[in-house]
């Protein structure tokens, strides 16, 4: 993807060309320049955002910025302050997989931590317009990359991953100017593919997760966390106050993952089922199963 920008300051009644610098020539870095700036002006980035983390941890690296957008959507956030490469994507799919398994009680945590509010106070505050009730926390996964240039397989890239597996992800280009009195200037371009339509397997998600929930209730279980599950739901455990487990559909097989004080320790996949839709031998199973790592969990 090749974008050139250039910027013109009237002056005097002429046009003047602000010439072209960079943040290394500046000797601006990520984290001491670019992250506060767009962490004090997320509309750089995109509208309809909220930050709720900076150098966030993860299993296996920081993520320079967290965001949730009026969606619900979490949105990981990775800076380049030069050209952004291949690989940068491949960092950024690690982190949103890891972000993925992530609670509502853990991203309350995080937020918390960041600003002292909750999420549902931070999403309010960004958009007040916006009934919290209706958001379907953390069911998607956003990625945007921002950076001064780009590789140009990466926009390939991108396009296949958003066409042919609905992964969003967003490049926002950045140029870094100074003019002649030294204001600095911070002007962007981006690339976005077309939103890939919603495929019926995400619409028969919907259904499916809705007759669990209600087989669940029906035998006994007590599902907590609901608000926010379109594509899963939590259910309380019986045997001890800090289990719980997150039945989800991803893609096209359902998962079953357990919790302990929100960190997982295990995860069942039926990886070999595709989803048409639901019957009573898969709930049996889904029970079984529960009841299993439930008893495993309370004999350690």
């Amino acid at each position: 993807m090749s974008t050139v920008i250039k910027v013109w300051q009237l002056k005097d009644g002429k046009l003047r060309l602000v010439p072209d610098t960079s943040l290394t020539g500046e000797n601006r870095t990520e984290p001491y320049d670019l992250e506060p700036w767009l962490e004090s002006e997320p509309g750089v980035i995109g509208t309809d955002l909220a930050i709720i983390g900076r150098q966030v941890k993860t299993s296996t690296g920081e993520i320079d910025l967290l965001g949730v957008d009026k969606s619900g959507n979490t949105v990981i956030i990775e800076l380049k302050r030069e050209m952004v490469p291949r690989l940068a994507i491949a960092q950024a799919i690690d982190y949103a997989s890891d972000i993925a398994g992530w609670s509502p009680d853990k991203l309350n945590e995080q937020s918390s931590a960041y600003n002292g509010k909750t999420i549902e106070e931070a999403l309010n505050a960004a958009f007040p317009e916006t009934d919290f009730e209706n958001i379907n926390l953390n069911s998607r996964q956003r990625i945007v990359l921002v950076g001064f240039s780009i590789e140009e397989p990466l926009k390939r890239m991108i396009e296949w991953l958003s066409n042919r597996f609905s992964v969003n992800i967003n490049v926002v280009l950045l140029s870094y100017l100074k003019t002649e009195k030294g204001e600095e200037l911070l002007v962007r371009a981006s690339f976005q593919p077309d939103e890939p339509p919603i495929s019926p397997v995400r619409e028969r998600m919907k259904g499916f997760i809705k007759d669990v929930k209600e087989f669940l209730i029906r035998a006994g279980f007590k599902i907590s966390g609901e608000r926010g599950m379109i594509y899963g739901c939590y259910i309380r455990s019986e045997v001890a106050d800090d289990l719980s487990y997150y039945f989800f559909v991803n893609w096209d097989y359902p998962c079953l993952r357990q919790y302990r004080r929100d960190e997982q320790i295990s995860e069942f996949a039926w990886r070999t089922e595709t989803i048409t839709n639901f019957t009573k031998e898969f709930g049996d199973k889904l029970i079984e199963k529960i009841k299993e790592l439930q008893s495993v969990s309370h004999t350690e």
